[in-house]
């Protein structure tokens, strides 16, 4: 059994060697079960991509034709991470639908209360939606700082620091 390496079948003989075209690059470990050249592979995971695309019913996105986006080979990189935020359970619109109740026009519409900017100190944009713990009642749209200051305030940690200001 000339040829053979323990367990390993040699080049071209059996299924184990998948491609005979000798101008492709190898990946992995040649002539094992499973192992691919590099285009055999990207073309069968381009295969088992569409295929699972149609099962979900996607379909390909409709090209960007906007000069100010940022054009790779794959498409539209802008564009395609904005459809991607959208569609993720994570997303910002998403968190605030489950926690506040609130749709998307609702929240736009907190934003726009206070012109973009924090219903607090009307200084910095706001990107937090400020609601009370208790009743869960949506209050407004703050600024980090003011959002993380109001917090504070709620806890009580604010009238413990002005005793201990006090006494000392």
């Amino acid at each position: 059994m000339s040829g053979s390496v323990k367990g390993r079948k040699s080049p071209g003989s059996g299924p184990h060697h998948r491609c005979q075209d000798p101008n492709h690059e190898w990946k992995g470990i040649p002539y094992t079960k499973g192992s691919f050249c590099r285009t055999c592979k990207r073309a069968k995971e381009r295969v088992r991509l569409s295929a699972a695309r149609r099962q979900r019913g996607l379909r390909k996105a409709p090209p960007c034709v906007d000069p100010s986006h940022v054009h790779v080979p794959g498409g539209c990189r802008t564009c395609r991470s904005a459809r991607a935020r959208e569609r993720s359970p994570y997303s910002t619109v998403a968190h605030r639908e489950r926690t506040y109740g609130l749709t998307h026009q609702e929240q736009l519409a907190v934003f726009e209360s206070s012109d973009g900017l924090c219903a607090l100190c009307y200084e910095i944009p706001a990107t937090h939606i400020d609601h009370d713990h208790v009743t869960g009642k949506v209050r407004g749209a703050l600024c980090p700082r003011c959002n993380l200051n109001l917090g504070i305030l709620e806890s009580g940690w604010a009238s413990m620091a002005t005793e201990y200001l006090m006494s000392a």
